[in-house]
């Protein structure tokens, strides 16, 4: 048979093709409705039902049968392919478009496949379907794929005929499907159901020309599982969505992809948080979706289950799979048996077969007026997630017969997690990060509205956090907090400096200087903070927020055995909180964050260890709920570190906030466009205004100056950017501007020099060429003695005051730092002089470290200046602000 299918296949295919390109882009979103294989047809709800049990019975074997296959030594291609095959029957179509022009079929999505498929004329031997046949000579972008293509090779059994890649896949005696793998544009949307139309060039699918079978009302099927054939890898996008109205509705279910898929706009009534749980890979069927399912409960009740009827077993059997294209849950035998007993106990009503529609657990009903029956919920207790379903998730009722039935039967090995159990659920598959996330849509899927291109990867997170003082609670008298702070400034300008000369000069001949090469080590006593939750329930912790580190990390008690840096609070305690879980070795942030050092260990957690300055923190990453905001909260799923700091000091706070532009960081990881601060007098020991998303807009708080804006600028010897780079191209005091070369502050191509905006140093620090000018004009403008001439307490240039005369009373210049492009930050006294004890002003500027030449403008010269990172469109603003009033 196989070779007579191939015979005919030779007079079907077309010339030679041009080599695959992948779609990769991340602005890749839409969304589409699902609508139920049944949803046009006249059955009953009751042999909706029956039909709906048949086809889960009929699924079931076959998934079964690809874990057995995968179990097997060996097994000939044509029962491979027949067994693979059978899986991909599935319960909900999706409308899309094929071909340029586009011409619209309906198509299974399948969620437990990988293979996009279709009939296509001229069809040898094809089945009916509601919509006329694809014709290739019909589009203008049609080509076959050769055989030494990817994804001809990701096929289970490719054939090759005249170099064209062939496929053939058989569904059993009656029904298959074999053609040419070939590449054209889709276009998704558009059709009546989207408001939003894609076209995504050059996806791989199955041209079928010879086909039998049924395609359940379909023209073809579009596979979402892991594999490399699969639309989700074509696409590249992170993450895919859905949400299943209530089963038999007539209202649509909705699938929501790329950027459209997200859980903030569910509409939950409940306020249940978003739970997370791990993707699991089974190493023997890796295109499939399985989680780590610990145990169940009814109600409080946690069942008598040995977690291992849950497990993967060595040869790949086994396991929990999470399916769109299974109707009911299907559990390992002895989890069935243990559910059954739980209800047989729960339910005082007797248990009956229903053997009309197939089910084994049923009682009668209504139950009789003197007996009174409660059904408790139903606790799917995953690996850091509970998935709670009501009665109406798991129980039917059976009009024809008039019983109550569990809506799960038992197979010998394995659990299939079935659509009648996600119904009312919004379940999102983040293959970047390889998590499950979901959330109770008690009134159905919800709607989500395309923003303008570029698309964000996440929607736009909106809210405000109080940033501490850097010295809040601290004893420390106003005076000793200056000079304290002084002496970490100069610490950190010179381990900036020192980090960014050794990365280059031991990466100066491939310049790829990464973040991890130069974190700036915000592990000193001058670093505002901010309090924020983590886990569920929320843990209090104070983290040090930098602009210059990306990772977000906490001390835990993961790590309580070695040692850990002294804190306020306790540790964080990943055991008390719900929603914990690790992240594996693959997960997008293990994969591309920058470390020091990293390594997968032997239970696929991403180890990681980062060098600060002379301290180190280690750990491994996880995720969790973090709570922030000052007035409303706001709670997000972020990737973070859980480890502890091995040497050096976090000055009483828990961990770090990274807030640069590398992809760790809290700004990366929620795709806002935009954050702003705003900090108070340095003096002042006052909190300061932290703003994300549509919050962070100058022209919405009252500024006592205009709104000025200059570039963000990429250092080109870094491959990933780590610090906030602006354009200083010169310096002014007062109205005369200083002899200070442009070329001395600018970014260099081998990536010296440069000037950083930076949140973690409270002093400002200039080139010797700047630095020397300012303070020539400097000590011609100020009419006060200069103290020694020399460094004073740290400071470089001091004066000494008259008895009793504070600085507030000493007249000087603003000093006006200078950006390309017009833009002028002009610093009051306060912004750049400091008085760190009684009859003593000193210049809050130095010299900054030779070795690179880096110019940094710090915490001082930023208060009371609202300033804006426009990390979309790469621009830093800023306006003078009073920002107690924000």
């Amino acid at each position: 048979m196989a070779s007579c299918v191939l015979l005919l296949l030779i007079l079907l295919v077309p010339p030679m093709s041009l080599p695959v390109v992948h779609c990769n882009d991340d602005g890749v979103g839409f969304q589409l409705k699902l609508t139920h294989v049944d949803a046009s047809t006249s059955y009953t709800k009751p042999q909706l039902l029956i039909r709906a049990i048949a086809r889960s019975k009929a699924r079931v074997a076959a998934l079964q049968s690809v874990a057995a296959l995968a179990a097997a030594p060996v097994v000939d291609p044509i029962t491979a392919a027949r067994i693979l095959v059978t899986a991909s029957s599935g319960e909900f179509l999706v409308d899309l478009a094929i071909g340029t022009p586009p011409v619209y079929y309906t198509a299974i999505m399948d969620t437990g496949s990988d293979l996009i498929w279709t009939q296509c004329a001229p069809c040898l031997l094809c089945v009916d379907q509601p919509t006329p046949y694809f014709n290739a000579k019909n589009s203008t972008t049609y080509r076959a794929l050769p055989c030494r293509s990817p994804l001809c090779a990701a096929l289970s059994y490719p054939a090759c005929y005249q170099k064209v890649c062939v496929y053939q896949y058989y569904y059993g005696d009656t029904a298959s499907t074999a053609g040419v793998l070939a590449n054209e544009t889709f276009t998704f949307g558009g059709s009546g159901n989207s408001t939003t139309k894609v076209r995504a060039p050059n996806i791989a699918f199955g041209c079928g020309s010879i086909n039998a079978g049924d395609l359940a009302n379909s023209s073809g099927m579009v596979g979402f599982g892991r594999g490399p054939l699969s639309l989700v890898s074509q696409l590249g996008p992170s993450r895919f969505s859905y949400c299943l109205t209530s089963y038999l509705s007539p209202t649509p279910s909705r699938l929501y992809f790329g950027v459209f898929a997200n859980l903030n706009s569910t509409n939950t009534s409940s306020g249940t948080p978003v739970q997370s749980t791990p993707f699991v890979v089974n190493p023997a069927l890796p295109n499939m979706y399985f989680l780590s399912l610990k145990g169940i409960s009814l109600g409080t009740k946690r069942l008598p289950i040995d977690p291992l009827a849950f497990a993967i077993n060595d040869d790949g059997t086994g396991g929990v799979i999470i399916d769109s294209g299974t109707s009911i849950t299907w559990l390992q035998q002895d989890a069935y048996e243990a559910v059954r007993q739980g209800l047989l106990s729960a339910i005082p009503l007797p248990a009956t077969n229903d053997t009309d529609i197939g089910l084994d657990t049923c009682f009668p009903w209504p139950p009789p007026p003197n007996v009174t029956v409660t059904v408790p919920d139903f606790v799917f207790h995953f690996d850091s997630a509970n998935m709670t379903l009501p009665p109406e998730n798991y129980m039917l009722i059976a009009s024809t017969t008039g019983y109550l039935c569990l809506a799960m039967a038992p197979t010998g090995v394995g659990t299939i997690i079935g659509n009648y159990q996600q119904q009312n659920l919004h379940l999102l598959y983040d293959i970047a990060n390889s998590f499950l996330s979901f959330v109770p849509a008690p009134n159905g899927a919800p709607s989500a509205s395309p923003s303008s291109a570029p698309l964000p990867r996440r929607h736009l997170v909106d809210f405000r956090a109080d940033l501490n003082h850097p010295y809040a609670g601290s004893s420390l008298s106003r005076d000793d907090v200056f000079r304290h702070a002084a002496r970490a400034s100069k610490a950190r300008a010179a381990r900036i400096n020192a980090r960014l000369a050794r990365a280059l000069g031991s990466r100066k001949a491939r310049h790829d200087i990464s973040g991890a090469d130069v974190p700036l080590g915000p592990l000193d006593d001058q670093c505002h903070s901010l309090t924020v939750g983590i886990g569920t329930p929320p843990q209090p912790h104070t983290l040090i927020v930098d602009t210059g580190s990306d990772l977000i990390w906490t001390q835990c008690t993961l790590f309580h055995r070695g040692r850990t840096a002294r804190q306020r609070e306790p540790l964080y305690d990943p055991r008390r909180s719900s929603s914990f879980a690790f992240f594996p070795c693959s997960s997008r942030l293990c994969q591309e964050g920058q470390f020091g050092d990293k390594n997968c260990t032997d239970d696929n957690r991403c180890a990681y260890d980062d060098v600060y300055g002379s301290a180190e923190a280690a750990g491994v990453l996880a995720s969790d709920a973090f709570t922030f905001g000052a007035r409303t909260k706001v709670a997000l799923r972020l990737g973070f570190g859980c480890g502890a700091l091995s040497a050096g000091s976090l000055v009483g706070a828990s961990g770090i906030i990274g807030l640069s532009p590398g992809i760790l960081s809290l700004v990366s990881q929620l795709s806002v466009p935009r954050f702003s601060y705003c900090l108070t007098p340095f003096a002042e020991h006052k909190t300061s205004p932290l703003l994300f998303g549509a919050m962070a807009d100058l022209r919405r708080y009252r500024t006592t100056g205009p709104v000025q804006t200059t570039s963000i600028l990429k250092n080109p010897a870094m491959e990933t950017a780590a610090y906030y780079y602006v354009p200083l191209v010169g310096l002014s005091l007062g109205t005369r501007r200083l002899g200070v070369p442009a070329a001395s502050l600018a970014l260099k191509p081998d990536g010296s020099g440069g000037t950083i905006v930076d949140s973690g140093s409270t002093m400002a620090y200039l080139v010797a060429k700047a630095f020397g000018a300012l303070k020539k004009a400097v000590l011609e403008t100020v009419g006060l003695p200069v103290v020694n001439g020399t460094v004073v307490e740290d400071y470089e240039l001091c004066f000494a005051l008259p008895s009793g005369v504070p600085m507030g009373a000493v007249r000087t210049p603003p000093l006006v730092l200078h950006f390309d492009g017009g833009a002028d930050m002009a610093l009051p006294r306060d912004n750049y002089f400091q008085e760190p004890r009684a009859e003593l002003m000193c210049l809050a500027v130095g010299t900054a470290p030779e070795d690179f030449g880096v110019s940094i403008i710090g915490n001082v010269q930023q208060q009371n200046m609202h300033v804006l990172f426009d990390v979309r469109n790469q621009k830093f603003s800023f306006a003078p602000t009073k920002c107690d009033d924000i």
